[in-house]
């Protein structure tokens, strides 16, 4: 009878728990997508446009972000593993408002880029310690269908965060007015996830979720978590782990494939003159490609055996670098309705690829007690990388023109094709249902 009021107990809290994660990472997602899809109104601004706040300009603006953002992941591994995933998370909601609060009150691009990089930071370490929370109050074979769920929610997010940026950008609202108010919700979203947020079953007295399930023991995969949870998992170790550093570069190339969406509004409003709201409102058909795509995903990911799981993520990968070839070779005489549709069906492949497996992989490789580490590294690892393409992706633009930013991206895409194909198969990426 305790036994039944346990568990009653510790799916009351659960729900809490997930509440409180879902809702603080979406609307600290959907208001870093939304600060992005407020640079070319900032651009605009005359208070910037004497600095030359130019298309390289906000590339470097990208680039210096995305380090913070790379320096964040680093300092989050450690941080979540030994201190908790609910601390490092009300910490990052919380800083993560007030910078948001003040990327609006900036009047210089030296405040602008200070500002945006010490909110790049904090919002970093978001993933990793809810990653880390749902691996303490949840089973092993839920992971696949927990992580389709925050990346359909947060695609939901970001999608709605543009469409209002849009439109209140098309009513001319200045942008600041936008950006306090993304950071006025965001505090109050801190508040209600102190409340719901609890750090683990164990503090409440409650069972662990990872030991009532059956479904955790005797499969291969799963064996090989329970073997990794003995074993004291460092930097080091990790470093010596090859399926590892072949998971670092997959994730590397799909991190700097799903940062075309912070060039979108100013490829759609600089290179096909849409006005910057109507540029911001056809950037999302990528946000709603991205949603079925996810959708479809995380329907299919617990129900697909290995060997389909194999085909279906390879066919993901060659559909994303099909679409980009396009785009590349026949820029000069794509439609603004071509060039749509096919943003569309890239942010629909890329989203399965870019989530799935990656989330799989990060909470089942090492199991719950290592899993803030290995997360950080890896997405670490990626927008170190993103530093770099932001950059030199920008100064592509000017000295080649968008042909040759498309052209990086194809490279990129064949690249990662090549990381992908042997980690497709490989027992990490499957959930205990596969």
């Amino acid at each position: 009878m305790e036994s039944d009021n346990n568990v009653q107990k510790l799916k009351f809290y659960q729900r809490q728990v997930w509440y409180g994660l879902i809702s603080g990472i979406v609307t600290i997602q959907s208001a870093r997508q939304g600060i992005e899809s407020l640079l070319p109104a900032v651009a605009e601004d005359p208070t910037f446009v004497a600095s030359k706040l130019n298309q390289v300009g906000i590339g470097t603006l990208l680039a210096w972000g995305n380090f913070f953002y790379f320096l964040g992941k680093c300092l989050a591994g450690y941080s979540v593993d030994k201190l908790s995933g609910r601390f490092v998370f009300l910490l990052s909601l919380g800083i993560s408002s007030a910078f948001t609060i003040f990327i609006g009150l900036s009047n210089s691009v030296t405040t602008l880029t200070f500002c945006w990089c010490i909110n790049k930071l904090f919002i970093s370490s978001n993933w990793p310690s809810v990653a880390k929370t749902m691996a303490t109050w949840f089973s092993p074979e839920r992971y696949g269908e927990l992580n389709g769920m925050i990346a359909f929610s947060v695609r939901i997010g970001c999608l709605v965060s543009s469409l209002l940026v849009a439109e209140l950008l098309r009513r001319h609202t200045y942008w600041r007015k936008i950006d306090f108010i993304m950071g006025l919700i965001l505090i109050l979203v801190f508040a209600s996830a102190l409340l719901l947020v609890k750090r683990s079953p164990k503090q409440l007295g409650l069972p662990d979720p990872t030991k009532m399930s059956k479904a955790s023991q005797g499969d291969d995969g799963d064996e090989h978590v329970d073997l990794q949870n003995e074993i004291e998992w460092d930097l080091i170790t990790m470093a010596k782990d090859r399926v590892i550093w072949l998971m670092s570069m997959y994730v590397a190339g799909t991190t700097i494939l799903m940062e075309l969406q912070s060039f979108l509004p100013l490829f759609l409003h600089l290179y096909m003159k849409l006005e910057v709201g109507f540029a911001v409102y056809a950037s999302t058909i990528f946000q709603i490609g991205t949603i079925c795509g996810v959708m479809l995903g995380s329907f299919l990911y617990d129900k697909l055996c290995r060997k389909n799981i194999t085909i279906f993520l390879n066919g993901c990968m060659f559909i994303c670098t099909a679409c980009l070839v396009l785009i590349w070779r026949l820029l000069p005489v794509l439609t603004s309705s071509h060039i749509i549709f096919i943003l569309f069906v890239y942010g629909f492949a890329l989203a399965i690829i870019f989530h799935l497996p990656t989330g799989v992989f990060m909470m089942v490789h090492v199991g719950q007690r290592h899993c803030g580490t290995l997360i950080a590294v890896l997405e670490a690892f990626g927008y170190l990388f993103a530093v770099l393409f932001d950059y030199y992706g920008a100064v592509a633009i000017k000295v080649f023109g968008w042909s040759g930013f498309f052209g990086l991206l194809v490279l990129t895409s064949m690249i990662t094709s090549l990381f992908l194909f042997p980690m497709s198969s490989h027992p990490s990426i499957m959930t205990a249902k596969n």
